[in-house]
């Protein structure tokens, strides 16, 4: 909105006048940027943080639910599965910093459900044209590409994805990131 670099940092150009009482420099793609900029516009930094920490506490709950109606594994499984999110301590970690590594770990959740609920392996995709249409319209696709646009490295998937065929997969998923992050760094 101010024409600075989202990448502006003591050592990059260094024009942002600090308006919060930490910081770290910016290193994720323009979309965590894009998505969180209305929230940075609208509110001052603790509003924001308060904001921020009420969503991470819904998607956990959600999470939780969802880990609980999974129908795989046995309903033990499920449970234990359930209180690990509950009882697992980086979250705590995650709140006070304010950072996008749940929101990531959410997105990936819905990747890792679909290969639970496949029975036995995944053949590899089929190469007729229609295939594409079908992919795009799948939740795990766009779930993992969101979070390779949140943190880069949930892009490490596509080396087991390419090996066990879905090269569709890979390549749509490169695609849907690509489209979100290049026109920031085409208009920059």
């Amino acid at each position: 909105a101010d024409g600075l670099s989202i990448y502006d940092s003591e050592s990059y150009r260094n024009e942002a006048v600090p308006e919060v009482p930490y910081y770290y420099f910016y290193r994720y793609l323009p979309p965590t940027a894009i998505v969180a900029a209305p929230a940075a516009l609208l509110l001052d930094p603790w509003p924001a943080y308060w904001v921020w920490v009420v969503l991470n506490e819904l998607l956990l709950g959600w999470l939780v639910l969802h880990l609980l109606r999974t129908p795989a594994g046995t309903l033990r499984r499920r449970w234990i599965l359930g209180a690990l999110a509950l009882a697992f301590t980086p979250f705590y970690l995650e709140q006070f910093m304010g950072q996008f590594s749940f929101l990531m770990a959410v997105f990936l959740w819905l990747p890792l459900r679909a290969e639970l609920l496949r029975n036995g392996p995944r053949p590899p995709e089929p190469a007729e044209p229609r295939a594409w249409g079908r992919l795009f319209r799948r939740p795990d696709l766009w779930a993992w590409s969101g979070a390779i646009a949140l943190k880069s490295f949930p892009a490490l998937f596509a080396l087991p994805y390419w090996l066990v065929g879905r090269r569709r997969t890979v390549l749509a998923g490169a695609a849907l990131v690509a489209a979100a992050s290049l026109p920031y760094f085409a208009a920059r």
